[in-house]
């Protein structure tokens, strides 16, 4: 192996700040080929810190356990960039001191040299290097030409990655992630989220190619993601709930035709019209039956019916704007102004005037994601994965009858009110 030289900086169109996924600080080699590959980029940057002298003097035992955790990292996430490149091109890395004291969720081998590994990766012409464009805003690295045929060439594929998870139970208050201090609570949360997650990883999960790009589907690892009032107690976990990070949870809707779950197509099992059925159940109320968001004055405007209420639901105070939104199905309907928006729904479910302007729809999402971890909990209970989707999960064709009926069942144990759950594709059922 020759020593590496300075290259200059590999050219790149701008990129976009805005949308990147972040590199995954948990993400280490799993098998003898990425552990090749991981071992040459410490030797190389080896070589590379010698010639430069960026240090001087020898790293203590535990700041070279770092240092190699974060070149390996740094590593795979490039590789894995490789194999599965992102629409941009590139991750976000944040190169600067950590200005506050290191939480739960913070991997405990990162630190303020982490910079430095970086720069080290750019000098040996590993990745190149997009600094932040502004204040607030991330960097962003993306794998070279160079690095990009090493791996190509090297064998590796999407299994030989091994993908830690960190913390599986996140809260967060105003989207600043909050230390919490441990309960008996808190502990089962992740007991029961670290369960499910260690029986995921070894489900008969597959994709099928439909020539629309790879798809990691050993990316299975979720966490539980919660929230609390500005004066909320940080022990309660009595908001939100709902679970993030599985492969499937992203992949575009057209696209789930080509997930197998032990071998068979899977169908979709949605509970209808929920948060609208869990906030009359708050109520100790019935609520009317079909399509709750088939809203006069939002005819042909299913999906901004729902945004809407969902956001009545949800808002603290009165509204009087239409969110802003990107999608074109979840614009305000032509002629409806917010107020008349609101007006419309109260006059199909006047029952909801109590449930808005309160924040409820956080209650209500933790209800949400409470009966899903109890059908996931169930389902793992007979041996059958389930992968959930919010409001919903996918299973099997051939179970779709059966695990209808636990959805429902779990969800009367839970609300006091059966909520009707509906399959897609409907044909599951016959």
């Amino acid at each position: 192996m020759t020593a590496p030289t300075e290259r200059a900086p590999e050219r790149r169109a701008p990129i976009n700040h805005a949308r990147y996924p972040w590199l995954d600080k948990w993400l280490s080699a799993g098998s003898p080929a990425t552990k090749r590959l991981t071992d040459e980029a410490i030797a190389v940057i080896g070589q590379y810190e010698a010639q430069t002298k960026p240090r001087r003097r020898k790293r203590k035992p535990n700041d070279e356990r770092n240092h190699r955790t974060m070149a390996e990292a740094v590593t795979m996430n490039l590789a894995h960039a490789v194999l599965v490149p992102h629409e941009t091109g590139h991750l976000a890395v944040l190169t600067g001191k950590l200005q506050r004291p290191k939480t739960r969720y913070d991997h405990p081998a990162f630190g303020d040299t982490f910079a430095s590994i970086v720069r080290a990766f750019q000098g040996i012409g590993w990745l190149t290097f997009t600094p932040s464009p502004g204040m607030g805003e991330a960097s962003a690295i993306a794998p070279t030409t160079t690095f990009g045929a090493m791996v190509q060439g090297s064998g590796i594929g999407l299994a030989n990655f091994h993908r830690g998870v960190g913390e599986t139970v996140v809260l967060s208050r105003d989207k600043e992630p909050v230390d919490y201090v441990d309960t008996p609570r808190s502990t089962a949360l992740r007991n029961s989220m670290d369960g499910l997650n260690t029986f995921l990883a070894e489900a008969d999960l597959a994709f099928v190619d439909d020539g629309l790009g790879p798809v990691d589907i050993h990316r299975r690892q979720q966490r539980r993601y919660f929230s609390c009032s500005p004066d909320g107690d940080e022990t309660a976990f009595d908001r939100g709930g709902r679970m993030f990070g599985g492969w499937w949870s992203n992949l575009p809707k057209l696209r789930r035709q080509g997930i197998r779950i032990e071998g068979e197509p899977i169908v979709l099992l949605d509970f209808s019209s929920m948060f609208v059925r869990l906030a009359y159940a708050r109520l100790g109320r019935v609520a009317p039956d079909g399509d709750l968001y088939a809203i006069p004055g939002f005819i042909g405007h299913r999906r901004a019916a729902k945004l809407i209420v969902n956001c009545l639901l949800f808002d603290e105070r009165h509204r009087h704007r239409w969110p802003k939104v990107t999608d074109p199905e979840h614009r305000m309907p032509d002629g409806l102004t917010m107020p008349r928006a609101r007006a419309a729904i109260l006059d199909h479910l006047p029952d909801l005037a109590p449930c808005f302007g309160f924040g409820l729809g956080h209650e209500l999402m933790l209800t949400e994601s409470t009966i899903l971890m109890e059908v996931l909990g169930e389902l793992k209970g007979w041996g059958l994965p389930g992968l959930g989707l919010h409001d919903g999960l996918m299973v099997p064709a051939s179970q779709a009858t059966k695990v209808q009926m636990l959805m429902q069942e779990v969800s009367r144990q839970i609300t006091s009110t059966t909520i009707p759950v509906t399959v897609d594709p409907p044909a599951a059922l016959v």
